[in-house]
């Protein structure tokens, strides 16, 4: 099974790939490497290297197990990497829910996040009791992929919290509710959307924008 720990510890790399692999190894030696477009985005986001660790988990169990070996040393960003793109793969799911899990108790908001919607992808209904608490968090996006837990997860169910999120102080989660409200075509929320048209931010005057013209289909 595999051992996981939410602390860092730098240990030497023990990982050899095999030689005949090039594409492995051209991508590990990426991933390695400096994000080249870190300038046009924060440095936090992790998109690059989450796209070069999927392409990684594609070339099958010795890619994954790089990626395994990868998380008790990876600096902050290749981590947020490699936890959104096991967080994508389709790979066992008791294993991926012990990790995802093990994760939640990391002390780094956005490792927290990741593993949360980890744990929205593998539908982990059984993770509600340390997953919910979270809503009440001081970070946006941690109350985020709460809502998105509760939203793909419980349905219908979770609309009176979406819909008290809409008032949310940050524009983050006031986005991610409107977004989660138009997915489970709740038209009772309509009236509730109708102000955020004049939100102060412009993505969520976008969102409302969209999600509205959505549910008034269906209402």
């Amino acid at each position: 099974m595999w051992q996981v720990t939410t602390t860092p510890v730098i240990t030497k790399r023990s990982y050899l790939p095999r030689p005949e692999n090039s594409v492995l190894n051209k991508l590990i030696t990426t991933f390695r490497s400096p994000d080249p477009e870190t300038n046009q985005y924060s440095a936090n986001i992790g998109i690059y290297f989450e796209e070069i660790a999927f392409q990684i988990l594609a070339q099958g169990s010795t890619g994954l197990d790089f990626l395994m070996e990868e998380l008790t040393q990876a600096d902050f960003v290749r981590l947020r990497g490699i936890l959104a793109a096991l967080g994508r793969a389709a790979l066992p799911s008791f294993q991926l829910r012990e990790l995802f899990r093990q994760y939640l108790k990391d002390q780094r908001v956005l490792i927290v996040a990741e593993a949360i919607d980890g744990l929205t992808h593998l539908k982990d209904k059984e993770a509600s009791p340390q997953v919910l608490p979270f809503l009440s968090h001081s970070s946006p996006y941690l109350r985020g992929s709460v809502l998105r837990y509760l939203s793909r997860l419980y349905g219908v169910e979770a609309k009176d919290t979406l819909i008290k999120s809409l008032d949310d102080p940050h524009y983050l989660v006031r986005e991610n509710a409107v977004d989660e409200l138009a997915d489970l075509g709740i038209t009772e929320a309509i009236p509730h959307l109708r102000p955020l048209l004049q939100d102060v931010s412009a993505e969520v005057r976008q969102a409302a924008e969209t999600a509205l013209e959505e549910l008034q289909e269906l209402a």
